[in-house]
């Protein structure tokens, strides 16, 4: 029997275990709004932006000493935008202008690096860089017959503060 996967899976936890002994978790809610349009590979319809609004819980496990840590979060997120179908022949003699909503589940994770030698007052006020992976599930979104979704999107997210 082999036992060097279960060696190497024993290692990593006790290598979590350690790191996790010193990490400090935060969390908290998080809000926001957003202006956004959506966009076609083809020219078959103008859109006019939207506005739509995002509410969650955010986490951050920082290593003390080092500055990096791992950003999570859990939010729902929901897009808007209106489709002026009207203005284009194939469509206006079903379609005039339609609002669209689009609802998703937004999951970010990300690696995250805070600079932390201020003597204490890193916990007021540190300036960071983060980036990594964001997963969208589509959860519900507006009735347009003319219109299908993808169910959900991962997108990349770099970003300072």
């Amino acid at each position: 029997m082999n036992r060097t996967p279960l060696r190497f899976i024993i290692f990593l936890l006790a290598l979590l275990g350690a790191f996790g002994a010193s990490a400090q978790f935060r969390w908290g809610p998080t809000v926001g709004v957003n202006f956004n349009s959506f966009k076609f590979k083809q020219k078959i319809l103008t859109v006019d932006q939207g506005f739509g609004e995002s509410v969650g819980i955010n986490g951050e496990m920082m290593f003390p000493g080092i500055g990096f840590g791992i950003d999570l979060g859990l939010r729902y997120e929901q897009l808007g935008a209106s489709l002026n179908m009207g203005d284009f022949p194939m469509w206006e003699d079903s379609y005039g202008k339609e609002r669209i909503y689009i609802h998703n589940i937004q999951i970010p994770f990300h690696l995250k690096f805070k600079y932390t030698r201020f003597q204490g007052f890193e916990d007021y006020l540190a300036p960071f860089v983060f980036g990594g992976p964001t997963f969208d599930i589509q959860v519900a979104y507006g009735k347009c017959d003319a219109m299908k979704f993808s169910g959900g999107d991962l997108g990349l997210t770099a970003g300072v503060g």
